[in-house]
């Protein structure tokens, strides 16, 4: 995401999606990590935990993704 946004919103906003996630274990909880500025951005990694093996790949990762732009335009978190 942009380098302008607020970073706590932003934590906060991702932390919230994966919360919501039916597929997400809330122990261990999920934590976002900032891994590195880069170009103006903020570069992110969310960790999650799931019982879910069915689902823990490429569908769980999407179902995020997805969840996580919703939140950004509702909020409207610059991207880039």
């Amino acid at each position: 995401v942009s380098g302008q946004n607020d970073f706590s919103q932003v934590k906060e906003l991702i932390l919230n999606a994966a919360n919501s996630n039916k597929n997400v274990l809330s122990d261990p909880q999920p934590e976002v990590l900032l891994e590195a500025f880069d170009s103006g951005k903020l570069k992110m990694t969310l960790r999650v935990a799931t019982e879910d093996m069915e689902n823990s790949g490429s569908h769980l990762r999407s179902a995020l993704n997805c969840q996580i732009y919703d939140k950004f335009k509702e909020s409207q978190i610059k991207l880039d």
